[in-house]
């Protein structure tokens, strides 16, 4: 057995002891923070593995810098490899990675050596709002999935909000007349959330055609298969857009409450009302203002 494949095997073991599946993330943070409240502590982040997904790219970070740290430094077991983490992340902070990358493979391998990310030693760089260019620069994968046959995937999205693991799960039965007029849709996403979320009315006929034709598979059939929700979508662009044209419907009902959310640095001189932004925010699965302005507002 490989020196690389021993330790990836210790490693892996060590990632995989923290997966709670089938628990609820979103249930086990409310839990943890009215614990923290009853005794006068400070909130700290849950732990725990609570998806698929979570547990498929903390290995794939834990393999890639194993990769890396037996080739230069031909560790020998995961103590000495342990070591290495610090020059690891270092190294990808001078290649100019983006924060958001930096913070997902230290996180992955504190997951992975079971401590704090503090104990690296290294100081991780801020992710600002003007660094994100997530869905707002052309790339090849773009240049992919810009085929007619996704275009009606594309117009689903943009109708719901949905992200990619929440269009997976829609079933038949998850869409229903909304109290008030309209259609909304029942999604089961990230951290075990369950949430009906209003559809965009002015793209309601896309969304009634995807589950009419669901409809003749069977009455507990799935709206998409996977083949059709392709990886390389970019079903976040889709997420902003679904954003600012739910803004601008809740604007026109009336819904703000007149409080302002004012942006500051770069995008100074815009403001939102924080009523709509909550509205928006709770629709996209958030519960915060600034996420909604700073990921979907742009």
């Amino acid at each position: 057995m490989s020196r690389y494949t021993k330790i990836r095997r210790e490693l892996v073991k060590n990632i995989q002891s923290q997966v709670k599946f089938g628990e609820s993330k979103h249930e086990a943070k409310k839990q943890a923070i009215r614990e923290a409240r009853e005794n006068g502590e400070r909130f700290t982040a849950i732990q725990g593995i609570y998806s698929y997904m979570t547990l498929d790219c903390y290995i794939k970070e834990t393999e890639r810098f194993l990769r890396w740290a037996t080739k230069k430094f031909n560790c020998k077991n995961e103590k000495s490899a342990r070591q290495y983490v610090r020059n690891y992340l270092k190294d990808n902070i001078n290649r100019g990675l983006s924060p958001w990358t930096v913070h997902t493979r230290a996180f992955a391998l504190a997951c992975a050596f079971q401590c704090p990310v503090k104990d690296f030693g290294i100081e991780l760089p801020k992710r600002e709002r003007k660094l994100i260019t997530r869905s707002r620069l052309h790339t090849k994968t773009d240049e992919q999935t810009k085929s007619n046959k996704y275009e009606h995937i594309r117009e689903f999205a943009r109708a719901t909000g949905a992200r990619r693991g929440g269009l997976m799960k829609l079933r038949v039965n998850d869409l229903r007349e909304r109290e008030g007029g309209g259609l909304e849709v029942h999604l089961l996403e990230k951290g075990g959330k369950h949430r009906w979320v209003r559809v965009n009315p002015n793209r309601e006929e896309i969304v009634r055609y995807f589950f009419d034709r669901a409809r003749e598979r069977g009455e507990n059939a799935l709206v998409f298969d996977r083949q059709e929700l392709s990886k390389r979508l970019d079903i976040h662009a889709c997420r902003a857009e679904y954003a600012r044209e739910m803004y601008a419907v809740y604007e026109a009902d009336g819904c703000g409450n007149g409080r302002l959310y004012r942006c500051r640095n770069e995008r100074k001189g815009e403001i939102y009302d924080k009523g709509i932004l909550l509205l928006v925010s709770k629709d996209l699965g958030h519960s915060r203002c600034d996420v909604v302005v700073n990921h979907y507002m742009r």
